[in-house]
C-alpha cells in the first residue's frame, strides 16, 4: 500500500536565520486538524469532531507523523520533524570539514571566472539546513510544506529557483519549486533523441 517515491537532487535549505520561524510555523499547523485526512480513527463523524477543535488529538494525524509532534518533548528541534516526514537532513555547522563533499561534486555557485572556488568554509553557511535525502511512502509531506515550510525555503545559489526533484515508483518524475513564499509543482517529460549511436 502506499506510492513509493526518492528525491533525486534538491537545492532546497533553510537558512538559520528562518529554522526557529519554519519550526513554529510547522508545530503551529498541527492544531489544524482539517488538512489531516491522512491519519484518523472513529469514523467521519469523529473526524469532522476533530477538524473543529482546533487542538492535537490522537484520533486524527498527518501521514506517518505522531500526532503530538508539535509537543518538544516529542519532537525536540525542526530537524526531528523532519526525520519524521522521512527525510535526512543537515544542519551545517559552517566550518570547511562540514561539507567538503560538495566542493567535489560540483554543487557550488560559479564565479565570475568560472574557476572552482576552493573551499574555506562550509558550502551552506553555518546553521542552514539541507535536505539530503528521501526514499519511502508519501505521507503528508506536500501538505507540510505547501502550509507550513514553504515560505521560508531557499536555494543554495541565490541566483536560482529552490526545488526539490523527485521521482515514484512508476518512473513518474515531477519537482517541487519554491516561488514567493509558495509551492508549485512542475511535471517532467523524458525526450528521446532521434539519432541513433552506433556502438560497435
Amino acid at each position: 500500500m502506499g506510492y513509493h517515491v526518492n528525491l533525486v537532487s534538491s537545492n532546497a535549505v533553510i537558512r538559520a536565520k528562518n529554522i526557529s520561524k519554519a519550526d513554529k510555523a510547522i508545530r503551529a499547523l498541527n492544531f489544524d486538524n482539517s488538512l489531516k485526512w491522512a491519519g484518523r480513527r472513529g469514523g467521519d463523524s469523529k473526524f469532522e469532531e476533530l477538524k473543529c477543535s482546533g487542538q492535537p488529538h490522537e484520533d486524527t494525524w498527518f501521514g506517518w507523523m505522531p500526532w503530538n509532534y508539535h509537543d518538544k518533548s516529542v519532537c525536540p528541534d525542526l530537524g526531528s520533524i523532519l526525520e519524521w516526514m522521512q527525510f535526512d537532513t543537515h544542519l551545517h555547522d559552517g566550518t570547511k570539514e562540514c561539507c567538503i563533499w560538495h566542493y567535489q561534486e560540483d554543487l557550488w555557485p560559479e564565479t565570475k571566472d568560472g574557476k572552482q572556488p576552493k573551499p574555506k568554509t562550509c558550502f551552506y553557511g553555518a546553521g542552514t539546513l539541507s535536505f539530503d535525502h528521501f526514499e519511502g511512502k508519501i505521507g503528508s509531506e506536500h501538505l507540510l510544506f505547501r502550509n507550513a515550510l514553504a515560505p521560508y525555503i531557499e536555494a543554495t545559489d541565490p541566483k536560482k529557483l529552490p526545488y526539490m526533484e523527485w521521482i515514484g515508483e512508476d518512473d513518474a518524475h515531477w519537482r517541487w519549486i519554491f516561488k514567493d513564499k509558495k509551492l508549485y509543482s512542475q511535471e517532467a517529460r523524458v525526450v528521446w533523441d532521434e539519432g541513433l549511436v552506433d556502438h560497435d
